[in-house]
């Protein structure tokens, strides 16, 4: 509801989730809303859509390489947060530590489209370079393919940010040398 604030966490490698009031004086019981048994569930960024749709997204992790995948998914509410969705795939990178996907943070635009940034060392293979990825919906359900939105030879772009400030998308996100 617009009465409520929200809050997402990762514990024990699962994704939480607690609503409470507005003015964040008090929280309710905490609902585990997602993990990964055969790793991590981690890098909860919530958001609220127009139409007052919960989504959360996060990161599927693996804790050995070459076991499993990395991914990022998310889960949705349509009651403000009493029931969840069954986890939707958005991508999947690779299956070792220098091929994942990582931190994803998402903004819904005036035209109610969903842009979804995250960093995404997978196309670069052993470069490790990395860029931030975006993949769009117009639903929330499917999302298309992921584009290069940020990509600086040599270097790894990650902790993508997005805001909504005067009818513009703002991008702020951190770079840093290739760790060779």
């Amino acid at each position: 509801g617009k009465d409520k604030s929200f809050c997402f966490y990762e514990q024990d490698g699962a994704i939480y989730f607690k609503s409470g009031s507005l003015d964040l004086s008090g929280f309710g019981e905490e609902k585990k809303i997602a993990e990964f048994p055969s790793g991590l569930a981690i890098s909860p960024f919530g958001l609220v859509l127009k139409s007052g749709e919960i989504l959360c997204f996060y990161v599927e992790s693996p804790v050995e390489d070459f076991k499993n995948y990395f991914s990022i998914k998310f889960v949705s509410s349509k009651d403000s947060g009493s029931t969840w969705a069954n986890p939707i795939k958005i991508y999947q990178a690779g299956n070792h530590f220098k091929s994942g996907c990582w931190e994803p943070a998402a903004v819904q635009l005036f035209s109610g489209e969903i842009q979804l940034f995250f960093s995404n060392e997978y196309p670069y293979g052993d470069s490790d370079e990395k860029e931030i990825s975006l993949v769009r919906s117009k639903n929330g359900i499917t999302w298309g393919k992921p584009e290069k939105a940020v990509f600086v030879k040599g270097m790894r772009a990650g902790a993508p940010n997005p805001i909504l400030m005067n009818n513009k998308l703002l991008l702020s996100y951190s770079l840093a040398p290739e760790r060779r």
